[in-house]
């Protein structure tokens, strides 16, 4: 476990879902643990149902391990935090290369087939990249090199990332690299070409890190993480569990029908969420989107369509006991008190201005997680609700004003 890699080995081909419910009822395996991403949870559904067809006895357990953090409704997946700690090195690489050299841009190209989610925490935790583009934007060549080659003309050094899932989100007006293409060299090379129309120098250092952020070893929230995992499936399959997949949800460690996951897509980063605001926040970029702007953000309501089938509707009185209480924790505002200067928010004329759900309001709230130990749990619980942090539609201070100044304290 101290090693990177997989033990048990891994390759991109394997046999049918037939061949290996044969191969399990002829071993007499009564145990199944399926550990991999939405293709090998969606093999694991196959595999339950042939099994169950051939009157095998035999728990099939999930195990979600993708580096791509991209399976439905669980907070994460396995690999994930170790991925996005090795590729905060590679950027830090790139940001040295950029800021110790003349005209110089750190570029680094990382892991992601059709999700940026490595990307997004990789740029948000190392707070020094000016320029990132994820498979879920659509981005308009054209405006990305002007951007490029205004970042140079005042800073005079830039660090770029790109997700190697971005082809698609850069093919318009007949732009864009080819099928095969590796796009992180693609753009390296689209935007020395443009340097050069335009007669201006420029060095390009180029970071592709992707096998070195599979091969390490997993950190310590990883290892802990995996353990927990390993755990909870072989306590699920011993206890008589099958068809399910364990997962971290809402922090609470669960099982969820492998069924449920294998029918739903992917989970991608939403363009107009919260998370992508903060990246855009963090890199200030401006917008990026073609004239013909992005293609439409799938519903939830949607994505939870998919999943009913799997489910059983309950009522609220169904989830909590009589002797349950939920208390709302109270929060202090300056304008219960002082004359408030009613600001509204200048955020919202910026480029995250068309965030969904950015902007909150007094009633924004959130409720901890209902649960219950057993059958017999009815001695009650209390639940806290709390006040959603986030920018909010008006200030009490006004940004542009001096009394609105801050002071920092930190001890110990």
């Amino acid at each position: 476990h101290l090693d990177g890699g997989c033990i048990l080995g891994s390759a991109a081909g394997h046999d049918s879902a037939r061949q290996s419910a044969q191969n399990l009822k002829q071993a007499g395996v009564r145990q199944l643990f399926v550990i991999g991403g939405d293709g090998s949870q969606k093999g694991a559904v196959d595999i339950l149902g042939l099994l169950s067809g051939m009157e095998h006895e035999c728990a099939v357990i999930g195990i979600p391990k993708t580096i791509d953090n991209d399976l439905p409704i669980m907070d994460k997946t396995f690999g994930f935090d170790t991925a996005v700690c090795e590729a905060k090195k590679a950027i830090e690489s790139a940001y040295v290369e950029a800021t110790c050299n003349a005209n110089c841009i750190g570029f680094v190209k990382l892991l992601g087939k059709e999700s940026g989610f490595v990307t997004l925490n990789a740029v948000m935790s190392s707070r020094v990249v000016d320029l990132c583009v994820i498979p879920e934007m659509h981005v308009d060549l054209d405006k990305l090199l002007a951007y490029v080659e205004e970042l140079m003309a005042t800073k005079g050094n830039a660090v770029i990332v790109i997700t190697d899932g971005c082809a698609d989100s850069l093919r318009n007006a007949g732009k864009g690299p080819g099928d095969n293409e590796d796009v992180g060299i693609w753009m390296r090379d689209e935007i020395l070409a443009h340097f050069k129309e335009i007669k201006k120098p420029l060095t390009i250092k180029y970071i592709d890190p992707t096998y070195m952020i599979r091969a390490v070893p997993a950190n310590a929230q990883d290892s802990i993480y995996c353990s927990v995992l390993a755990q909870h499936a072989v306590n699920g399959a011993m206890a008589g569990f099958t068809g399910v997949t364990v997962a971290k949800v809402n922090e609470r460690m669960v099982y969820l029908p492998t069924l449920a996951l294998a029918k739903q897509e992917t989970k991608r980063v939403n363009p107009k969420g919260r998370w992508f605001s903060r990246l855009v926040f963090s890199t200030r970029q401006p917008e990026l989107t073609p004239e013909f702007g992005m293609a439409p953000v799938k519903s939830s309501n949607k994505q939870m369509e998919a999943i009913k089938n799997s489910s059983v509707p309950l009522s609220i009185n169904m989830c909590l006991t009589p002797n349950d209480e939920v208390h709302r924790l109270e929060i202090i505002n300056l304008a219960s008190k002082f004359a408030s200067r009613n600001i509204d928010n200048p955020i919202k004329s910026s480029v995250l201005g068309s965030a969904e759900g950015l902007f909150l309001n007094a009633g924004a709230w959130v409720t901890q997680t209902f649960q219950k130990w057993g059958e017999a749990d009815n001695q009650g619980n209390t639940y806290l609700q709390m006040l959603r942090s986030g920018p909010r539609d008006v200030l009490h201070w006004d940004p542009t004003d001096s009394e609105a100044a801050a002071a920092l304290f930190t001890c110990g």
